[in-house]
């Protein structure tokens, strides 16, 4: 997908606040029902975040990788997310992985956030991973790509 016709912003600078795409917050939607015990549409969402998750983790830990791909992170997750993956169990209960083997291989990182507006996957971490995976296989994502 050709990042121009997407426009990214960011709605503030505090770690909890959010960019947008097209002017909305959800970039993409897993459906209930496509992961093992999740009965509710989870909206995957990119929070500002810290060097532990989200933007900022992701510029500072694996800007270099955004550099070789001429991509900026925006438009990095945008392609990503128009991409099948497999959804992966993660050490920590409350995150998922998605492996996405469309060049360039890449590992999409996401953590169930509850919210009383509504629950969402928000993003951890994306970067280049083409080796094995580990955890369980506990479904398939499917671009439902919002934009």
């Amino acid at each position: 997908m050709a990042s121009d016709i997407f426009t990214y912003t960011g709605t503030g600078t505090h770690k909890f606040d959010f960019w947008e795409i097209n002017g909305n917050r959800d970039w993409a939607v897993i459906p209930a029902g496509t992961m093992v015990n999740f009965d509710e549409d989870l909206p995957i969402r990119l929070q500002v975040g810290h060097r532990g998750f989200g933007q900022i983790h992701i510029e500072h830990r694996h800007g270099h990788w955004l550099k070789k791909i001429k991509k900026s992170l925006q438009e990095a997750l945008s392609f990503k997310l128009s991409q099948p993956g497999t959804i992966y169990t993660t050490e920590e209960n409350n995150k998922i992985k998605i492996m996405m083997r469309v060049n360039p291989d890449s590992l999409l990182v996401l953590r169930y956030t509850e919210n009383k507006a509504g629950n969402f996957l928000t993003v951890v971490s994306l970067y280049f991973k083409n080796e094995r995976v580990d955890g369980e296989n506990i479904g398939r994502y499917i671009s439902s790509f919002k934009s």
